[in-house]
């Protein structure tokens, strides 16, 4: 393994030169390569990198219990035994890099390659052409250091040249037998058939023009066109030939039959045929697809097409006579029914002519505009959020909605909505519906209280039960509050009743005012008693808003001379926090813990505000 630089002489080099320049597969040369560079390097082991296309990569060694080199090839994505840091300042730089004592001189100490082998002696080389990298050669020795001196470099210095020359010959030559077998692959296995043509004669068929035939493609090479075509169609093959053959035409497509092995049957074949030369000769080469389905299908889409005609005719006239029926349907709808259709942004796409006239727009106004349902300030039971989450999800929804016509009057309507689905998406919504205001405003007098506007006893013992049901479930917390005019039966006796039921009327209003629309709602329960239900206040948000009613009734300065706490009407208010982290609370113990509540404010002297809590069964 140890060869001095005495014996690397001409001779060697011209060996050396001789094993290079035979090899032309690429895999063989680099093996060659690999053993000529580590024999006169003086190399335990080493790689040679391929700088193009190619994945191949040879790495070898030296055995010294076989006293052989032996070379291996490798697909470089499956090797990892270099140092690709070095290569990398190789590739970067073009130069040439020698580390006597690789561990401790080379600025690549910390790659982790040099880490674990800990080479002594390492040398990585360019083998260029023309400014650019070919190959690098790796090499490596783990006993001494300096183990590659200038001298052990002369010999690849002078076969670098033979050696770029040779990888490049043998990387063309590998590039192509590969193209050359791709396209005899290419050819022999297309759907379609390929033929070559010389003096009426096939040259050349792939399988598929065999196969279409009846013959092996071998068996067809020689045959005469005669064979497979009339009299007539030769001619006209043989003419259009002729006219590509003189460069009158790049190339021409055509119909002919063609004859099967058997005799009996024939095909018909388009033929795209084009001038070549082939073998040195003029020649046509033709591409040629099988179109003998597709004229039957023709020719019975063409049997068929009368009758098709003379149905469509009956069924068009059909159609008409239903088509006019329906349109009187949609009219009738259109005039009855209200349907407003949006898109997803919310821009108004489609709406009937029962809407146009409820709402007061006329058509023109309302296309293209965005639509306004479910946006009147006193949509009740939280109707608008309930249809915003219903439009995220693409469900349908049904509910009663309030809407402003044009002159700001209500339009109460009962509608369906149902999302338009295009593939997977929504791409808007449709709205049916008719008008239910006369019925809404039947309601709305059943719980409403005449005298002050507020909500009436009847409703209050519905909304009560309901909500205080919702406040179990949520784990939420609820408030009833109660209050009673201070001596109101004295104020009717000195004031008279018309007085009083104005005081009731203004204490209405006054409570009104303080409250919150979504969450609070507010009650005449009977004679001079009101009630306030309010959801998710805390028991202190609770008492100040008992307070600022209180003090808001006061503040009316109503004068009442046989009140004995005030020169005017005042309030005693009791109120009753129900917090339902555990347990279910009844209307009645809610009520009660109330009407405790005001009595209590009644006892302290009368207008001031009574809290009471109820928590897990507790007072």
């Amino acid at each position: 393994m140890s060869t001095s630089i005495e014996n690397i002489d001409i001779h060697s080099v011209i060996m050396a030169s001789q094993a290079i320049s035979k090899e032309i597969s690429l895999d063989q040369l680099l093996r060659t390569l690999m053993k000529i560079v580590i024999v006169n390097a003086g190399a335990q082991r080493g790689c040679i990198l391929m700088n193009t296309s190619s994945t191949s990569l040879v790495a070898g060694g030296y055995e010294s219990e076989q006293d052989e080199i032996t070379v291996r090839k490798y697909d470089i994505s499956d090797f990892h035994e270099y140092p690709k840091a070095v290569l990398q300042a190789v590739a970067a730089s073009g130069e040439t890099i020698i580390y006597n004592n690789a561990a401790d001189e080379t600025p690549f100490a910390d790659d982790p390659y040099i880490m674990s082998r800990q080479p002594q002696s390492v040398l990585c080389m360019p083998l260029m052409n023309q400014n650019k990298v070919t190959a690098f050669i790796y090499l490596e020795n783990n006993l001494v250091t300096g183990a590659f001196t200038k001298e052990r470099l002369k010999m690849i210095d002078l076969l670098s040249r033979e050696m770029v020359y040779s990888l490049e010959n043998a990387s063309l030559y590998t590039d192509l037998e590969k193209s050359e077998e791709k396209y005899r692959d290419l050819i022999n296995y297309l759907m379609d058939g390929i033929a070559i043509i010389q003096d009426r004669r096939f040259v050349f068929v792939n399988e598929a023009m065999g196969q279409m035939l009846g013959y092996a493609a071998a068996d067809m090479t020689d045959m005469s066109l005669e064979r497979f075509m009339t009299p007539d169609d030769l001619a006209m093959v043989q003419s259009h030939h002729d006219t590509i053959l003189a460069n009158a035409a790049p190339s021409l497509e055509y119909e002919v039959r063609l004859g099967y092995s058997d005799g009996r049957k024939e095909i018909t074949a388009i033929f795209k045929a084009t001038a070549i030369q082939y073998l040195s000769k003029p020649a046509i080469l033709v591409a040629v697809k099988d179109i003998t389905e597709r004229k039957r299908s023709e020719e019975e889409l063409r049997t068929h097409r009368d009758k098709l005609e003379q149905l469509v005719a009956e069924r068009t006239e059909e159609l008409e006579h239903k088509n006019a029926e329906l349109n009187r349907y949609f009219d009738i709808v259109d005039k009855n029914v209200v349907i407003v259709q949006i898109d997803p942004h919310g821009i108004i796409t489609l709406v009937s002519e029962e809407f146009c006239e409820l709402s007061g727009y006329r058509r023109e106004e309302l296309l293209g505009s965005r639509h306004t349902l479910m946006r009147a300030s006193s949509n009740p039971g939280g109707a608008h959020k309930e249809f915003a989450i219903s439009s995220i999800q693409g469900d349908g929804w049904r509910g009663e909605l309030l809407q402003r016509r044009k002159d700001g009057s209500i339009l109460w309507l009962d509608l369906i909505m149902e999302p338009v689905i295009a593939g997977d998406l929504v791409s808007g919504y449709t709205f049916i519906g008719h008008n239910i205001t006369d019925k809404k405003r039947i309601e709305q007098l059943s719980i409403t209280d005449e005298l002050t506007s507020l909500f009436n006893r009847r409703y209050f013992n519905e909304l009560f039960s309901r909500e205080l049901k919702r406040a179990v479930r949520k784990q939420s917390e609820l408030t009833l509050i109660l209050l009673d005019i201070d001596y109101y039966k004295k104020y009717n006796d000195t004031y008279g009743h018309y007085e009083g039921d104005r005081v009731l009327r203004k204490i209405g209003a006054a409570i009104q005012g303080q409250l919150r629309k979504e969450s609070d709602f507010a009650f005449r329960l009977g004679g001079e008693e009101f009630g306030i239900l309010s959801k998710g206040r805390s028991p202190k948000g609770s008492y100040d808003l008992a307070e600022q009613i209180r003090q808001s009734i006061e503040a009316l300065q109503i004068p009442h001379e046989k009140n004995d706490r005030s020169e005017y009407v005042t309030v005693s208010v009791g109120v009753a926090v129900a917090k339902m982290e555990a347990g279910e609370f009844t209307n009645e113990a809610m009520y009660k813990l109330a009407d405790s509540a005001l009595y209590a404010s009644k006892a302290k002297g009368r207008n001031c505000v009574t809290l009471h809590i109820l928590s897990h069964g507790n007072v």
